[in-house]
């Protein structure tokens, strides 16, 4: 079986990324205004797991296709 595409790679991870923006809202759209404070804490703290995953796994993602290389020190 032939290797994932880059193309493709890219399109799996803007879905995923699109169905954890869409649970976050809806999380946040059903939150009420009593624990707002809280919620509101754990929705932050899940967006930026989400986005640190999605930067992490789009940098190996690059790296492994040969775009970028991470192991010279810069990450560029």
């Amino acid at each position: 079986m032939a290797a994932p595409t880059l193309e493709y790679e890219l399109k799996k991870l803007l879905l995923e990324l699109k169905e954890l923006a869409i649970q976050y809202k809806e999380n946040e759209d059903n939150s009420d205004e009593e624990n707002k404070p809280q919620t509101t804490k754990l929705l932050y703290r899940g967006k930026k797991e989400a986005y640190n995953y999605s930067s992490n796994k789009l940098k190996n993602l690059l790296h492994w296709h040969g775009i970028i290389d991470l192991n010279d020190g810069s990450g560029k």
